[in-house]
């Protein structure tokens, strides 16, 4: 049925859920603008009936007021859920579908891997484990996992829409890096710079980006050092401390700072090692 006048029916006689899959992969040079038509489009639908819309999780910006305010130019308040990770029944749910011996490898996968554990959180990675467990299975460490879950997030930026968009994806996520290492600097877990949208690596937070799962503003953090971004005399922080802790082993004097630090609420801005 293609007549709005029938889904105005259907709406004001029946309680209805509207869900609008995968905006952030509209196949056309304007992603953001032809998502805000259907956007637009699905609240003229709805205007005149008591239906609620609830809508997230990608793009980002749809987790954001501004975006229905400023953007959309809707007048009736707008109230957000954020989207929290999965959990543990939730994700077990996932994993029960798969056949005994696959589901018995990625649970012994996810117990191995603390990092990847957390990875699994968010459904979207959760099915890429379930997917490459394998080839994940066979990589020496969780740092080198991370990688792989990462590159295959950006193939399939460049796939949707960076490419379309004239994103070059080296230097997105470069800017990414850079971006997650001036929050851990600052001791935050959340910006408001755009970059981070349509990432695939974020989420929106009372209004703000932030990554999601949390563990990949620690794998950015960490990754800006390793691709050189952080100037000649990188100051450290408590956040970025933890960050490095994931995945590498802290020399004992930056290691017992940061667990007086933790313990007295100080900052630490003292030490340099390579990584």
């Amino acid at each position: 049925m293609k007549s709005p006048e029938y889904y105005q029916l259907l709406f004001k006689a029946e309680p209805c859920l509207i869900v609008l899959d995968d905006l952030d992969e509209i196949d056309d040079d304007s992603v953001s603008e032809n998502a805000n038509t259907v956007m637009k489009a699905a609240y003229e639908l709805v205007a005149d009936t008591p239906t609620q819309v609830v809508v997230g999780s990608r793009p980002e910006a749809v987790l954001k007021k501004s975006y229905y305010e400023r953007d959309l130019q809707w007048k009736a308040d707008v109230g957000l859920f954020e989207i929290d990770p999965l959990g543990a029944a939730e994700e077990q749910y996932f994993i029960s579908r798969r056949a005994a011996s696959e589901k018995q490898q990625i649970e012994e996968l996810l117990k191995a891997r603390p990092s990847i554990s957390e990875m699994a959180t968010q459904l979207d990675y959760l099915n890429t484990i379930m997917k490459h467990r394998g080839d994940l299975a066979k990589l020496p460490g969780e740092l080198d996992m991370l990688d792989y879950l990462v590159q295959q997030r950006t193939n399939r930026n460049v796939e949707t829409h960076w490419a379309r968009m004239r994103i070059n994806a080296a230097e997105r996520m470069k800017e990414i890096a850079s971006i997650a290492l001036h929050m851990s600097l600052d001791d935050t877990n959340v910006s408001d710079d755009n970059r981070l949208s349509l990432s695939g690596f974020t989420t929106v937070r009372n209004g703000k980006y932030a990554f999601s799962p949390s563990i990949l503003q620690s794998y950015f953090a960490l990754k800006a050092f390793q691709w050189h971004l952080t100037g000649p005399k990188p100051m450290l922080s408590n956040t970025l401390l933890a960050d490095f802790s994931h995945f590498v082993p802290l020399p004992p004097e930056a290691s017992n700072a940061l667990t007086s630090a933790v313990v007295g609420g100080e900052s630490v801005r003292m030490f340099r090692w390579p990584i």
